[in-house]
């Protein structure tokens, strides 16, 4: 029996080259990248502008949701 050769995941579904800033938390307007610099955020989108990043409301909702039921697939 043959060991398969290891995945090359930097080649598993190459499509761009990784920003070198990633945003990885976000608390109402507020953004924060992957060495811990916060920035104002801009460039919200519709849901973001009304309610902000990590909304308490929005993420109880979610909980709740996700307990009932996340995805029927047809």
């Amino acid at each position: 029996m043959t060991t398969p050769a290891p995945i090359d995941t930097h080649s598993v579904m190459f499509i761009t080259q990784r920003p070198d800033i990633v945003m990885v938390e976000g608390n109402g307007s507020w953004l924060t990248d992957n060495n811990g610099k916060r920035y104002l955020d801009f460039l919200q989108g519709w849901a973001v502008n009304c309610l902000g990043h990590s909304n308490p409301g929005m993420i109880a909702a979610l909980n709740a949701q996700a307990k009932k039921l996340i995805n029927p697939s047809p």
